[in-house]
């Protein structure tokens, strides 16, 4: 999905490492977890597990974004956050409601 524009186009899935940060159709946060698994399967990709993620953050992934992974977890990569989580910074797993983004990857 994307936006075009006269000077600009943007996309909804964010890439950094072969982990995919997926933004549901519906806008940001608004896939459930059963929702995750089918938008990566619609983009031939599937769930990140969390170490997949963590390892994609441990070589410097920094995104302001919540996603699902395969543990039915939110997590949450940032190392710099001037602009996201009043300077909370980290892996961490987040307490969101059962709706968020999805951290897909290549199978």
């Amino acid at each position: 999905q994307f936006l075009a524009g006269p000077s600009f186009v943007f996309i909804t899935v964010f890439v950094y490492i072969s982990v995919l940060n997926v933004v549901g159709d519906g806008g940001w946060y608004t896939l459930t977890f059963n929702d995750a698994i089918k938008e990566c399967a619609a983009r031939n990709l599937v769930l990140a597990t969390y170490d997949d993620v963590q390892t994609a953050w441990d070589s410097g992934l920094s995104l302001c974004s919540y996603g699902w992974v395969s543990a039915r977890l939110n997590v949450i990569a940032l190392h710099d956050s001037t602009y996201c989580l009043n300077g909370v910074v980290g892996f961490n797993t987040g307490s969101l409601p059962s709706v968020t983004n999805a951290y897909c990857k290549y199978p």
